[in-house]
């Protein structure tokens, strides 16, 4: 979830959440879009009248991936391990209607502040009166996307440990397994096994595709490390990331993929390459070079993802 932010911010309406102060932030670029932060480290942006906007870096290369990970259109069946402000689940709801999605969070007093205040369903939260317009968050219909549920699909929210939902779901459940998974802007050791890149395996259809966000910066010890981990579990993986990232000169957010089937690496490249925020797709022998000497982790051993630099999140403009 964690994202070095560069738009404009506006007003911002505070509450306290179990895991701390949340913070939701207006974009003065966006009507209706809304920057959700925990303890002043960005976690989410929202726009309620767009959902196929994606403002994140990361966020873009995880919708890349859902882009590609069936036909145009198909519904999938997504389990979202970290839910925040709900941005992909919005993204595939919008993209690929009729998709049925879980999302889970650790965070009850979040999830009840992501409902009230940034609803997926807009047009029956207003007809039913609703929050109106007027400089807060979920109010009025949105001029533009589509709602997500209803004919779009069904967006489940359940409030729990992602180890402990995933290990408990029926194998073969799902077709796309993602994990953003943070406690302040570090992904917690128990999601960065062998033990639980298996748990999402299980829970994966045959062709189904794991993902996973992290963050990590030089000289990228912790990312070789979860390349090595989802290897032992996956036949086929990748990274995307900014190329400054990927050579290990700064501190950033990677994409991890990973799936029983092969990638689409072309047409991922292709996507990474022409984005707003370009990235790098690693795969394959290149992959076997990033990843040389690393040892896949397992639970005895985990570590929390390294902590950022203090200054990463300052809001740029």
């Amino acid at each position: 979830m964690p994202h070095r932010q560069h738009s404009r911010s506006g007003p911002a309406v505070r509450a306290d959440i179990d895991s701390g102060v949340a913070e939701l932030v207006a974009d003065a670029d966006r009507p209706r879009a809304w920057t959700l932060r925990v303890d002043g480290i960005p976690q989410s942006h929202v726009d309620l009248d767009d959902p196929l906007y994606l403002e994140f870096e990361y966020m873009r290369r995880l919708g890349h991936l859902t882009d590609l990970a069936a036909p145009a259109g198909q519904p999938l069946r997504v389990l979202h391990l970290g839910g925040g402000g709900l941005t992909l689940a919005r993204y595939v709801a919008a993209s690929r209607p009729g998709s049925s999605q879980l999302a889970v969070d650790s965070d009850g007093a979040l999830v009840g502040l992501v409902r009230r205040l940034l609803p997926l369903d807009q047009p029956s939260r207003r007809a039913s009166g609703g929050r109106p317009s007027g400089g807060r968050p979920g109010g009025g219909r949105p001029s533009g996307g589509r709602a997500a549920n209803g004919s779009t699909g069904r967006v489940r929210v359940r409030v729990g440990d992602a180890r402990t939902v995933l290990g408990q779901l029926p194998a073969g459940s799902f077709d796309l397994v993602i994990a953003d998974l943070f406690t302040g802007a570090r992904t917690p050791a128990h999601a960065t096994t062998v033990e639980f890149a298996a748990d999402a395996a299980a829970a994966l259809s045959p062709a189904g595709i794991f993902a996973a966000n992290m963050g990590d910066g030089p000289p990228l010890t912790h990312a070789r490390a979860r390349v090595a981990t989802v290897r032992a579990v996956f036949p086929h993986a990748c990274l995307i990331a900014d190329p400054g990232v990927m050579r290990g000169r700064r501190f950033g957010n990677l994409v991890l993929a990973a799936s029983r089937k092969e990638l689409p690496l072309g047409a991922l490249a292709g996507r990474a390459a022409g984005d707003p925020f370009p990235g790098r797709v690693l795969g394959g022998a290149e992959l076997d070079r990033f990843a040389a000497g690393a040892r896949p982790v397992v639970d005895a051993e985990a570590e929390a993802s390294p902590a950022p630099p203090l200054d990463l999140f300052d809001v740029r403009w």
